[in-house]
């Protein structure tokens, strides 16, 4: 017997086909046939026109045909139906009293399964939010997000203007629409609970069309909101509502002070709603006119919506076409960018994409390692449980049961023993993925919450079922092939060589694979402690760190700006246990820094796009002394200076250049464009605070 026809009769498919029914059936029809012509020859009749008379005789020979073979192949399927439903409740009913029969065994096979099952499962569903999960807009494959491809910084995200977007949408035949956004803080205040701090995000009036989600209450912004002179409104976020005016039915015409300046409020988006990302929680109209909006103000995130027959390649190929063209034009502007990228919108919002994918594969298939470890072990435990279940074995293989019988019925309790380990398993990620969903970061783009829904059941469900093929079948044939008379005759199985050398290739393989899996957790673990050991250039001891946003409205001006920021740095500086305080606007290793091609005059005549970039960041007095940085040369920042004569400060890679020429002191910096700037606000819009205390004190 072939080793498929085994596996055949092993898990009881069918081996008649439609074509062996029919063959029987005619095998049938003729043997009757054959009979009605002997008798009409015995009779005097001539051979040929017996065979004449028995079909005529017969009737319709091709309808009696198809009707016997319709019926043999139903009474087929429902008797193979019945015998397979119930060998499988005998199958379940026997395994379930062997399991009993040996509870230390089954209680270790199960506790070994669960915490491999778990493992993988709660990987899977961490991974779940962030790869998996569908958005939850409307047709969400065929939203994109366009980014230009900056040539001097390699980034391939970089924004756009509001007039740069009407014109892309105006020209290009790819998108069937495409608005913007950009995002930032805003000062809440009201009556009822002081002023707070909140993530709001700008959008042109048709996106939320675009992304296609229904509101919880009231309308979405449109486009009438966000022309000019249009009275500003703003859509709130459900965890807002709830968390600062506990779901109140009348939320809708409420005004909302943002940043000093009076919205209304139109409508209450549901928590499904992630744009752009989990902690924003308001949604107001850009009061942008793409005619009137300076072109290189280019903060503006374009998200759009491809067209049917359009792929991401031919669009972005199609828009890059459109930025030469406009680049023609507006080279300021528009030639800044060598070409338009185009992403899908799941992948543009998570800025952390390849890091994450990555880390979370290598995760993954250290878990997934660590169950095929696992199921080692079982299938050891189960060739060792074999030698007192040979007798067992091979008295009924003696009754009269087949190997393929025996197979199944090993299998079956494999089975058993799989579904409680997956059973426990689940029931412990169902514990452990809430607790861990709430440390995960929330401005790393996830839709929802690392919770145990259907495709991670399904995940653990195939992973479940997966597994007694990895420690059952090995054991299940081994045990089968034992020879029947000795084992009857001596009560033993043996020292059999295939059972030794099925136990030494197992013991061989979990080895292997502890190997590996120790060596890589060691590999990660001692890069996880270079990196932590990494000089950051900083002292990060005692620090602390507050992100402040003055409204425009109540600081219109840079002296006003000014005035606040060395008002807050003196306030606090004074506080008790601080030691001292000072102003960044951005701070060091934040992802929203952007790299500014630089040329120092005298040093390189190297054209633009060949400029070495640096990250820059605008800085206050005291700022180096609490960060703990140490001044090498010159001095820092003085009181009351606020940029006047552009004085800046270098690092030491900036300056190594220039030490042996003695020029890098009062050398003149030429800094390229980088305005990434949001239209409409003004530099200076956010900074943070930063103190350095002599112990922690509660924020």
């Amino acid at each position: 017997m072939g080793r498929r026809s085994l596996y055949r009769r092993a898990f009881r498919l069918r081996t008649g086909t439609d074509r062996h029914v029919r063959a029987e059936v005619d095998e049938e029809l003729r043997y009757h046939l054959d009979r009605c012509v002997h008798e009409l020859v015995s009779g005097g009749w001539s051979p040929e026109e017996a065979e004449a008379e028995a079909v005529r005789r017969f009737g319709d020979l091709e309808q009696t045909r198809s009707y016997c073979a319709r019926e043999s192949s139903r009474a087929l399927n429902e008797e193979g139906r019945t015998m397979w439903w119930n060998d499988l409740k005998q199958d379940v009913v026997y395994g379930i009293r062997a399991l009993l029969r040996s509870p230390t065994y089954t209680f270790v096979v199960v506790l070994t399964l669960a915490s491999g099952i778990a493992a993988s499962t709660l990987v899977f569903s961490l991974m779940n939010p962030y790869f998996f999960r569908a958005l939850p807009f409307s047709d969400p494959e065929e939203l994109v997000q366009i980014g230009g491809v900056d040539p001097v910084a390699g980034w391939d995200g970089a924004r756009f203007s509001i007039p740069q977007v009407a014109d892309l949408e105006e020209r290009s035949r790819a998108l069937d629409e495409l608005g913007a956004y950009y995002y930032g803080p805003v000062n809440l205040t009201s009556p009822e609970g002081g002023t707070v701090r909140e993530l709001a995000s700008w959008f042109t009036g048709d996106l939320m069309a675009i992304l296609g989600t229904q509101p919880l209450l009231g309308r979405t912004l449109l486009p009438a909101d966000a022309r000019p002179g249009a009275p500003p409104v703003a859509v709130m976020g459900e965890d807002l509502w709830e968390r600062r005016y506990g779901r109140d039915p009348d939320i809708l015409g409420r005004t909302l002070d943002l940043d000093g300046r009076t919205y209304s409020v139109v409508g209450v988006m549901p928590r499904a709603f992630v744009f752009p990302f989990g902690d924003l929680n308001l949604w107001l109209a850009m009061d942008e006119d793409p005619v009137g909006a300076p072109r290189s103000a280019m903060g503006a995130l374009p998200v759009g919506r491809l067209a049917d027959g359009w792929t991401q390649e031919r669009a972005a190929q199609e828009l890059s076409g459109i930025l030469a063209e406009l680049a023609a034009v507006h080279p300021d502007e528009d030639g800044r960018y060598e070409a338009v990228s185009v992403k899908p919108l799941k992948e543009a919002l998570n800025f952390a994409w390849e890091l994450l994918r990555t880390a979370f594969l290598l995760l993954l298939a250290a878990v997934i390692m660590l169950l095929v470890i696992a199921c080692v072990n079982v299938a050891s435990l189960t060739l060792a449980r074999a030698t007192t279940r040979a007798r067992e074995v091979s008295v009924r293989a003696a009754l009269g049961a087949g190997r393929n019988r025996l197979v199944r019925q090993l299998l079956a309790e494999g089975a058993l023993l799989a579904v409680l380990g997956g059973l426990l398993g689940t029931s412990l990620v169902l514990v452990v993925a809430p607790l861990l969903s709430s440390v995960l970061p929330p401005d790393l783009y996830r839709v929802g919450d690392a919770t145990v829904d259907g495709r991670v059941l399904l995940f653990s469900g195939l992973v479940t079922l997966a597994t007694p093929l990895f420690f059952s079948l090995a054991p299940a044939l081994t045990l089968t092939r034992r020879p029947l008379a000795s084992v009857l005759r001596t009560g033993r199985s043996g020292s059999e060589p295939a059972a030794l050398r099925g136990r030494r290739i197992l013991v061989t393989l979990e080895v292997a694979l502890a190997i590996v899996l120790v060596t890589g957790t060691g590999l990660m673990a001692r890069s996880l402690q270079e990196v932590m050991a990494v000089d950051l250039g900083f002292d990060a001891d005692h620090l602390l760190v507050a992100t402040l946003s003055p409204g425009s409205e109540a600081y219109p001006g840079d002296q006003d700006l000014s005035s606040f920021w060395d008002a807050a740095r003196t306030r606090l500086a004074n506080e008790t246990g601080v030691q001292g305080a000072g102003t960044v606007s951005r701070f060091p290793l934040n992802h929203e820094a952007f790299p500014v091609p630089y040329q120092v005059p005298g040093v390189s005549d190297l054209p633009v796009e060949d400029w070495p970039t640096a990250l820059t960041s605008h800085a206050g007095p005291d700022y180096f002394s609490t960060m703990g940085i140490p001044l090498l040369a010159g001095r820092t920042f003085a009181p009351g200076e606020n940029g006047e004569g552009n004085p800046v400060i270098i690092t030491r890679g900036m300056a190594e250049p220039l030490i042996s020429t003695g020029r890098w002191k009062g050398a003149a910096y030429v800094a390229g464009s980088s305005s990434f700037a949001p239209p409409g606000t003004q530099r200076g819009w956010r900074r943070r605070l930063v103190r350095r205390c002599a112990r922690w004190i509660p924020p």
